[in-house]
């Protein structure tokens, strides 16, 4: 996505052009589209299952819809502790996939958690932990707060369409669930997008020389908590803490939308209150 350098930054096009040249078409799909898919599938599940039940763990049995708005922030931010212990070993062995030009692991996931686990212990795999927390914490935290606030926007403006306000279940109350999940999720995306950046950058660097052998340069260091923002912002500006925010934008803003009509069905399976 980016580099800590001073290197100009890839627009999507050009990284996925870049991507299917190294590693062909097959290789776009198995070391980029499925896991990349595969783990967002999983990351949203965890996420939205657990948020119900956080909020009604934090509030003596409310339910989210009936939640205050720091009570929704506080469920959100603890939804998303399970989610990145459970996906960030995932997100590490497909980018260590991705950057393995030269085929060392044989595009095998077996073969990067022994060489990463062997050589330098299971924290490996949590490589980045507190950036990508952040990034998951700040992005949930938005969106769970004004998820309710947007939906009842989409439905006044329905409203102001129809001449009446939607009914449960009625194609105009799907829509304007649907709104309201994409202008949440695209909030959300305002606050956690330099996070993602700075994630990308350290996990990127830190893979080459843990997982590749590529020799750190003299006095260098890993960096440490939001120090990797910092050193981004000063090497090339600000402006690049938001890389890549129009693809951001518009991938979580429409899970954040489809989960909001799905978010229903987690709290029925949990057996918690509807929302």
């Amino acid at each position: 996505m980016s580099s800590g350098g001073s290197k100009k930054t890839a627009t999507v096009t050009e990284m996925l052009s870049e991507f299917r040249r190294k590693f062909g078409m097959f290789g776009l799909c198995t070391q980029g589209l499925v896991p990349a898919v595969s783990i967002a599938t999983i990351s949203r599940t965890i996420k939205f299952f657990f948020y119900p039940v956080a909020h009604e763990w934090i509030s003596s049995g409310q339910s989210a819809a009936a939640g205050s708005t720091i009570t929704r922030v506080i469920a959100g931010c603890i939804a998303t502790v399970p989610e990145v212990i459970f996906v960030l070993p995932l997100e590490l062995v497909k980018l260590t996939l991705q950057l393995d030009s030269a085929s060392v692991f044989g595009n095998s996931a077996s073969r990067v958690l022994s060489h990463l686990t062997n050589r330098h212990g299971y924290s490996t795999l949590y490589l980045g932990y507190f950036t990508v927390q952040l990034r998951q914490a700040s992005w949930s935290a938005v969106y769970f707060c004004t998820v309710i606030y947007f939906t009842d926007l989409g439905k006044s403006w329905v409203e102001l369409l129809t001449g009446a306000p939607p009914l449960p279940g009625s194609t105009g109350a799907v829509f304007s669930k649907l709104l309201g999940g994409f202008l949440a999720g695209v909030l959300g995306v305002c606050f956690n997008n330099p996070f993602d950046v700075g994630r990308t950058v350290l996990q990127k660097d830190e893979l080459n020389v843990l997982a590749f052998g590529e020799a750190r340069a003299p006095g260098a260091s890993p960096p440490v908590g939001l120090q990797v923002l910092f050193d981004i912002a000063k090497r090339r500006g600000h402006r690049a803490l938001w890389a890549g925010f129009t693809f951001k934008a518009i991938h979580l803003g429409g899970s954040g939308a489809l989960m909001n009509v799905l978010l229903p069905a987690f709290s029925y399976l949990c057996g918690l209150a509807s929302e």
